[in-house]
């Protein structure tokens, strides 16, 4: 039997899912599921922050992936954010 938790987000103790094991840090409500997929999505762009803005730029230009000229970038974000590019 596993030992009951308490969940990250409203602090109420639960019964962890046998299959998940250690990894359950929240209980089963659905504002906690949120919550923590909210915070899952934060640390995720934050690793990726540079591919996160590169697709940003790409979207407003409306270039396919592997295809962004450096041209494009200057006239549409300025000559600073070509340099990250």
């Amino acid at each position: 039997m596993m030992r009951r938790r308490r969940c990250l987000v409203c602090h109420t103790l639960f019964e962890a899912d046998a299959r998940v094991g250690k990894r359950q840090t929240t209980c089963s409500a659905a504002i906690c599921q949120r919550e923590r997929h909210r915070h899952n999505c934060a640390d995720w762009r934050e690793r990726e922050r540079s591919a996160v803005e590169e697709e940003g730029i790409r979207r407003r230009l409306g270039v396919p992936e592997g295809e962004i000229r450096l041209a494009a970038v200057r006239d549409e974000c300025g000559a600073k954010v070509k340099v990250v590019v």
